[in-house]
């Protein structure tokens, strides 16, 4: 009996420390450990360029080392919230954040600790195949192609070529956004299409598949796709941060400001 109890118990103990090797992996695999010489940003696919390129000027006039933290504005503005990362910086508004976060069972209870400032705006592109001889989309167009009441380009004067709508697991925020201002509230669902887990996803599929269409957030720059005229897809760039601005992120603020 006692052995059996020492048996078990050990086996508890492996257990343990499987669990906490793991736990301590997965941290500092994506950056969320805390050091006072490293400013840890958390942000999305459509602001990561805009922080590269500020981060040896920020180094530079901090001497600390800015440490970019690409998980996406729901596991971004969580980790946040947790004083994991020291700020946030994010392609959407602060009230649709709220909502994802909700929508994935991540309940902020408190709201009120965050401060986020709005940078400016960003465009969503609508992109196609570089083959599609479609220059213009109006909103009835691109209401019928996502929700798949029209299944092929020869409906709006092109080929007779299927449509084949690119979705990305990891663009909720934009989807959401563009839900709101083009298909009056209802879900992007149409029975044509293709998921996808990234925003670069995308831009690999509408590159390789004739027919294919999408959603970017950030310049199609080194792919063979195509923007289309569309209205206005806007959404806002905040800063967010949770607890006092310190000098340090402060400047990160003053040098995103000028950037934009």
């Amino acid at each position: 009996m006692k052995r059996f109890s020492k048996y078990i118990i050990i086996k508890i103990f492996i257990h343990v420390l499987v669990l906490v090797g793991s736990l301590i992996l997965m941290y500092t695999r994506f950056g969320f450990t805390s050091s006072g010489d490293v400013i840890k940003v958390a942000c999305g696919g459509g602001t990561i360029d805009i922080l590269e390129s500020i981060k040896e000027e920020f180094e530079k006039r901090t001497n600390k080392k800015l440490e970019i933290v690409p998980v996406g504005p729901i596991l971004g503005t969580w980790e946040l919230y947790n004083r994991r990362v020291n700020a946030g910086f994010f392609g959407l508004p602060f009230d649709v954040l709220l909502q994802l976060l909700e929508e994935e069972g991540l309940i902020i209870d408190n709201p009120d600790v965050f401060t986020y400032i709005v940078l400016g705006q960003a465009s969503t592109k609508v992109i196609v195949n570089q083959n599609n001889t479609i220059s213009r989309l109006s909103k009835e167009d691109l209401k019928k192609i996502f929700l798949g009441i029209e299944k092929n380009w020869k409906s709006f004067g092109w080929e007779d070529v299927p449509i084949e709508v690119v979705v990305a697991k990891r663009m909720k925020g934009t989807h959401t956004i563009f839900s709101q201002k083009i298909l009056d509230g209802f879900p992007i669902n149409p029975k044509n299409r293709i998921d996808v887990e990234y925003p670069d996803d995308i831009l690999e599929q509408v590159e390789k598949r004739k027919g294919a269409i999408g959603l970017a957030i950030a310049d199609p720059k080194g792919y063979k796709v195509k923007v289309v005229q569309t209205p206005e897809i806007k959404r806002e760039i905040i800063f967010l941060t949770v607890g006092q601005i310190d000098s340090d992120i402060k400047i990160l603020l003053d040098l995103l400001s000028k950037a934009k």
